[in-house]
């Protein structure tokens, strides 16, 4: 399917290593969002110099602070000795890029400035994270098959190979996230019961879609060799190492909740409802729901520790945690238990993460004392704020946060820059967006 505005050579034709004195590049173990066509795709920046399409990245306009789709004109390999700088973020998110590599950031008048990655400040310096996926074409069907799920035009309906991107899918596909396993060598997949009512649920799903499932002692058993296989290669098997691809950022809103309510089903709210969180044991589970979490708005932390599951023995655990300001913009949960906690809860005085781009000194009313350095909440910020450049950042879809730690590295032997229009900035998959990544 054509696309406006790609070029028209491959990016195999641009790709090329430059030995030059250079002050932005990016880690190749970096990984960034891709569109070619309808397809959306999650993508290593040292596999992206192996394409052979042309593509389009997410980028980030300052001039109207909104992000869109452009074209990728350029990517280069730099052999490099120069240190790198890893950035930590109060959310949990990372990057490692050039010491010299700038991000767009904000200072106290509300205006966009560039700051060198050594030069971000632990706990004052603020990033941008896109709040949202610009509108694509989206497809409405994938097609079941070995080896994987992908997006197909011109389908002939032919179920169970062709399935619909419908809430119920969503749902389906959270919930084998969440509590699923893949048995390839059986030629089936299973998930376990949590709950009567998302038992009924999951059961009626899978018929509908014209498989034929069975409970057998508190699991949900399902035959399908094509359906077990597309769930594995895209999703994941086993707990620890699940997923979500790259083309779910691309479906359709009603598939990507109910994704999100099939997954955050199986987590838990706090007694006093204050906290909305899921734990996982895959670490790349969890960036993913961070990332698409933040693609409808929803601002998340991501903590780990280790679990001890038995004496001496203990594994990673991943928690993903809601801000406030996301509760309100999360689906409304089919698990009956949580769904009541979620219409109960009360958001606490202060969360650290809802952050809004203002110093508490500034804002008009409370805390004006220029002691005061912190961040104001986003409910709190949203109300005092007056200042026609701080409500312009308000109302953008910017999601906001705050550097947590900046760590030298050593220097890599490669590190990538990417050419796109040179007034845009470009986001990483996890969110921080990073400026003029041109060579």
């Amino acid at each position: 399917m054509p696309v406006a505005n790609r070029p028209k050579t491959s990016l195999a034709d641009y790709s090329s290593i430059q030995n030059n004195s250079i002050q932005q590049g990016i880690s190749g173990n970096e990984a960034i969002l891709v569109r070619d066509g309808v397809i959306i795709r999650k993508v290593k920046m040292e596999d992206l110099a192996n394409q052979h399409r042309p593509v389009q990245v997410l980028s980030f306009d300052p001039s109207d602070l909104s992000y869109s789709w452009q074209p990728l004109i350029e990517l280069h390999r730099h052999e490099n000795t120069h240190s790198l700088v890893r950035i930590r973020t109060r959310s949990g998110r990372e990057t490692s890029v050039l010491a010299t590599h700038p991000f767009p950031s904000v200072d106290d008048d509300g205006n966009l400035v560039n700051i060198q990655g050594r030069e971000l400040i632990p706990g004052r310096s603020l990033l941008l994270i896109p709040g949202t996926i610009p509108n694509t074409r989206a497809w409405s069907w994938v097609v079941v098959h070995e080896p994987v799920i992908g997006p197909k035009k011109g389908l002939q309906i032919d179920l169970p190979h062709a399935l619909r991107l419908s809430t119920d899918l969503g749902f389906l596909f959270g919930r084998y996230l969440a509590n699923g396993a893949s048995v390839d060598r059986q030629g089936a997949f299973y998930i376990a019961s949590i709950n009567e009512k998302l038992e009924h649920l999951t059961l009626s799903i899978l018929s509908e879609i014209g498989t034929h499932p069975h409970l057998d002692q508190g699991t949900i058993r399902v035959s399908s060799a094509q359906l077990a296989r597309s769930l594995e290669n895209d999703f994941g098997r086993i707990a620890a190492d699940k997923k979500i691809p790259g083309w779910t950022f691309g479906a359709p809103v009603r598939f990507r909740m109910g994704l999100i309510d099939g997954f955050w089903s199986s987590g838990w709210i706090e007694p006093k409802g204050r906290i909305m969180q899921v734990q996982t044991y895959s670490r790349e589970l969890a960036q993913d729901m961070q990332a698409f979490l933040a693609s409808i708005h929803v601002q998340t932390y991501l903590r780990e520790r280790d679990y001890e599951y038995a004496s001496g023995k203990s594994r990673k655990q991943f928690r993903i945690e809601i801000s406030s300001s996301g509760v309100g913009r999360m689906p409304v949960l089919s698990h009956p238990e949580k769904r009541a906690k979620q219409k109960k809860w009360v958001p606490p005085q202060k969360d650290m993460l809802d952050v809004a781009p203002i110093p508490k000194n500034l804002v008009k009313g409370k805390l004006r004392s220029k002691s005061e350095k912190g961040y104001g909440g986003v409910t709190f910020v949203t109300r005092e704020a007056t200042h026609p450049r701080h409500r312009r950042l308000l109302d953008s879809p910017i999601l906001w946060d705050v550097v947590e730690s900046v760590t030298e590295m050593p220097p890599q032997e490669s590190v990538y820059s990417l050419t796109i229009d040179t007034s845009h900035s470009i986001a990483l998959y996890l969110g921080i967006t990073l400026s003029g990544c041109s060579s």
